[in-house]
Formats: structure tokens, sequence, C-alpha cells
């Protein structure tokens, strides 16, 4: 996810105060343009620009609190946490009702987890505060970098309820229902900003994110459109839009855009194996095994370079080629369930189900909703003869994934395909077209099946 950008009245101001730090010839800033300048070089975590530029605030201006609680906020986000709490106690001391110093201490005993004390002076700064909202919005940033998105969100709606058009806390509530998975929610909150603010290409990629992780890859790359239309040079735009081109198979499409991001960024090793995979989707193995080939040697353990070298071998049936090679990207990256879904396929070819079964019980360790690995698991023990593991890898995937029916037509597959357990393969069969509302998925596991009349018998008395 991407920030919004900083306005260009305020780069000029951060530029002329870079100007006068370079300059004999020191430029008067206002005590609101130095506070300015110190917020900016805090949101780019610039804190040693911003470290001077709260040492000049306090030479202009030396009874001033408030560059007192910026040193404070400057020294909570070094981790500094005793000499911070040694500034909030001076600014403290000065002005004993003012809200930001309540804050700065509730961001203190959140850094020390110390959550309910910071609720409490959260609910005292609202008391002596001007603005309920700032102090809302001082909450929710305390929150943001303690990670606690639900709080945040919740601060964030509380501002929007008498300020709907806070395009600032719009923007950072989409950002947090993003994170917390809430891609609806999320949507409908960037699309309300997009209408106040219909040239932020940040908004705009943003919203494709959130379209992209709801699994919504078209919508996905029509908001990043937007954003590259907006702004040509936003190269985190390209990307994803590339990957959601990809996701949805339009692969040419998706090439251009990658390729947009190496003319932008230059080399890189995973934009390389994306345009690889893009190039293999479209069977054009010698320029997709280039790719994997300049990924490589940018970043020789470049598990995915590897891994799409492997498969192309597979797939040309150079057997021994592509087990070396996949055993090398199951060594850089042990944990990927696809590399070891592949590895249980090249196997299987080769004749050796047993073995293969290994690398899916892998791979369903590693992501247990991997529908492939579940099924070749049950095939692989199916043609070995090993029915009774076959239908009880079977019955443990319907228990991990219940909702994929093919599971109850394979199981009713099995045990129909023997005399011995016909009851038990009714039983499945039943709940599976109960369940899927497909009268054909069994046939499509078994044809011969078709030709038992008692099955077709039962299959057309279910309702």
């Amino acid at each position: 996810m991407q920030e919004q950008p900083e306005d260009k009245e305020l780069l000029s101001l951060v530029e002329a105060f870079e100007k006068s730090l370079n300059s004999s010839n020191s430029a008067y800033f206002d005590e609101e343009q130095l506070e300015d300048i110190i917020e900016f070089y805090m949101s780019r975590n610039n804190l040693k620009r911003a470290d001077i530029a709260v040492t000049k605030a306090e030479e202009t201006f030396p009874y001033s609190t408030t560059f007192l609680i910026k040193k404070a906020s400057i020294r909570l986000m070094e981790g500094k946490l005793i000499l911070a709490r040694q500034h909030i106690e001076k600014a403290e001391s000065l002005e004993p009702l003012n809200p930001d110093v309540m804050l700065l201490k509730a961001e203190l005993a959140s850094q020390n987890d110390q959550y309910e004390d910071a609720e409490q002076w959260f609910e005292k700064a609202l008391e002596y505060a001007e603005d309920v909202n700032d102090i809302y919005f001082g909450m929710a940033v305390i929150y943001l970098n303690a990670m606690r998105f639900e709080k945040a969100a919740n601060t964030f709606e509380k501002i929007l309820e008498t300020e709907a058009e806070n395009v600032h806390a719009l923007y950072e509530m989409a950002l947090c229902y993003h994170e917390l998975g809430r891609y609806n929610d999320a949507i409908r909150a960037f699309n309300k900003y997009i209408d106040i603010e219909p040239y932020s290409a940040f908004a705009w990629y943003n919203l494709g994110s959130s379209y992209a992780s709801k699994g919504s890859p078209q919508k996905a790359i029509e908001a990043f459109d937007y954003a590259t239309i907006i702004d040509d040079g936003f190269s985190s735009a390209w990307y994803n839009k590339g990957n959601a081109q990809y996701e949805s198979g339009q692969y040419e499409f998706a090439i251009e855009s990658y390729k947009k991001v190496i003319e932008l960024e230059g080399d890189d090793a995973t934009t390389y194996c994306n345009l690889g995979n893009c190039y293999h989707a479209l069977n054009l193995f010698g320029l997709a095994m280039g790719y994997f080939k300049k990924a490589l040697k940018l970043n020789p353990k470049s598990s995915d370079g590897i891994f799409g070298l492997a498969l192309i071998a597979h797939e040309r049936q150079n057997y021994d080629e592509a087990e070396v090679l996949l055993q090398r990207a199951i060594k850089q990256d042990p944990h990927n369930s696809e590399y070891h879904g592949a590895y249980g396929d090249l196997l299987y070819e080769k004749g050796l189900p047993l073995d293969a079964v290994k690398e899916y019980q892998a791979a369903i360790d590693l992501d247990p909703d991997d529908t492939d690995a579940w099924t070749y698991m049950s095939s692989c023990y199916k043609e070995e003869g090993m029915i009774e593991e076959a239908c009880e890898t079977l019955v443990n995937a319907i228990k991990t994934v219940p909702d994929e029916y093919s599971f109850y037509f394979m199981l009713a597959a099995n045990y129909l395909e023997a005399d011995q357990t016909r009851a038990e393969g009714m039983d499945w069969l039943q709940r599976a077209i109960k369940h899927s509302k497909d009268k054909e998925g069994l046939f499509k596991i078994n044809p011969d099946l078709r030709d038992d009349d008692q099955i077709v018998e039962f299959i057309k008395g279910l309702k």
C-alpha cells in the first residue's frame, strides 16, 4: 500500500529551508512554517533532518512548547523512550493541560505496551482539546504505529462522523480496512475519496490493490490504469497492473506492464521472473528461459528463476534436469508449497507415485487448501492399489476444504468401483449431489459408471 504524496506548496517550503541550511544568509520561517517542515521530515522518517529543523525552531522560538513537543515526538520515533519522557515531562511542567502533551504520554504508554494507560490519556486529552478530531487523529496514528488497525479504523470513523469530507481520515481509514482484509469496506472508502480527489494516483493505486486482494483482477486493472494515466512514472502501479493482468490471463498486456517497470526501475530479478512466467504461459519457452536466466544472473539464488527453468525442462521431458532444478528451488525456498507440488508431479510422471506422495504431503503441510495436492496424492495411492489410503486422503481433504465437492465425487467413485463398499459410495454420491447440484459430477470422474443402471436410477431419484 502507498501513502499520499506531499503537496507542491509544502515541497517548496522544505526546499527553501534546505537552501537556508547551505547558505550563510539564514532565512526566516514563522512558527507554523517550521512546524510544517518538521512534520514533513517526520512523515518521511528523516529524523536527522527533523531534529535539525527542531533545533532551528527552538533557536527562533525558545519559549514555544510546540517545538518541545515535536522534539519529544522525534525521540519516540527513534525509540529513545527515556529522552522522550524527559522532554514530555518538561512540556507538561510548562503546559500541564496541553492535550498534545497528553497525546505524547499516550504514545509513550503505547510504546511500553501499556494500552490501558494510553486509553486513559486519550480520554483526558479529549476533555481539554478545542478540536476533538485533532485528538482522534493523533489517537489513530498511534494505533497505526502499534499496528492496531481495528482501533485505528474505528477512530478514523469517529472523525468522519462530524467531518465527512476529511480526506486524510478517509484515506487512512481505507488503508486500515485494507490491512484488516475488509476489502469491500476499503473499496467503498477509496471510491469515496476518489470522488473528492479524482486525480490522486495513489488513491487509484490503493483501490486497485484492494480489488486485487479481493480477487477481482479486472477491476484492479482498471484502477491501476487510472493510476498510470495520472502518473506514467508510477512503477508500483505498473508492476501490480502486470500482476493483475497475468492473473486474468492477459499475458501480452502483462509483458508490456513489466517491461515498463524495467524501463522505470532498471534490471530486477523478480520482474524478469514475472516476464519469464508470461512467456512460459504463452508457450514461448525460448523467451521465457532467457528472462529466467537474466533473473539468475542478477540473483543466482532466485528460487523463482530456478523454478521457472525447472518447469520448462519438465515440459520438454528433460526429467533429470528438471529434478535437479526443482531440488535446487526447494533448497532455496523449502516453504514454497508450489515447488513441492511440482516436484510431486515430476516424480509421478517418472513412475514414482509413492515418492510423489511425500512431496504432495509436504505441499499440503505448507498449504492445506492446495486442492491439487490432495487430489494427486489420492490418485497416487489409488494407482498403487492402496484404496484405503486413497479414501482416507479424500476424507481428510473434505475435512480441510469442505466446499471442494470434487473430493466428494472422487470418494464416491472409489467406493462404487468396489462392490463391497457400494453403500458407502451411494452415501457419498448423495452428499456430493446435494451440495454441488451437479448430477454429472460422478461421471466426470469415472465415465464407465454411467453404464451402471443402479447408479443412474439412484441419481435420477435424487431431488
